[in-house]
């Protein structure tokens, strides 16, 4: 299933009064990133046994992360911005039945996460990488099933031409 969500509370297009919120000023936002604070689940974990007092490696050694990216899509509409989210199937081994932002590994074909973000989105839902203007990335994720996750910002302009594969999406 490919879906849009709305997103006002997220990113607002702008109301009445107000300026639009433009491409310069999604990049510049991207760009100036979250203030160099770490995030990920695992972190997130050990702080909250840390604040319940309780033993801090049930979480356990973090083994090594499996590089991954995502593409974060935002569609571009006269209205405003929504972000497209997937839902993958449920008889996936990793994560089935949730709600996701289309991507996966990196593969040794991938150049960079960006590459991983572009190709991933093409094989799950069809949508061409020529399409996808990338204008950033957000900061890198590490999450506690093992994943360290790149996410890369592309604008989407309709119409869309969606493919999605059956037996991801």
């Amino acid at each position: 299933t490919v879906r849009g969500m709305e997103q006002g509370h997220f990113l607002s297009a702008g109301s009445p009064g107000q300026p639009r919120l433009t491409r310069e000023a999604l990049v510049r936002a991207l760009e100036e990133g979250c203030g160099g604070e770490r995030r990920s689940d695992i972190l997130t974990a050990r702080r909250l046994a840390a604040k319940i007092g309780a033993a801090t490696d049930f979480v356990g050694q973090p083994a090594p992360l499996m590089p991954a990216a995502v593409l974060v899509p935002l569609v571009v509409r006269p209205e405003g911005l929504s972000v497209l989210l997937t839902q993958r199937t449920a008889h996936l081994h990793h994560h089935g039945g949730q709600i996701s932002f289309p991507g996966g590994r990196l593969e040794e074909s991938d150049a960079d996460p960006q590459a991983a973000a572009l190709r991933e989105t093409e094989e799950e839902i069809g949508l061409l990488r020529a399409s996808i203007d990338v204008i950033g990335r957000l900061d890198d994720y590490a999450t506690i099933t093992g994943f360290h996750i790149t996410p890369v910002v592309g604008l989407l302009t309709p119409p869309l031409d969606f493919a999605p594969d059956d037996f991801e999406v």
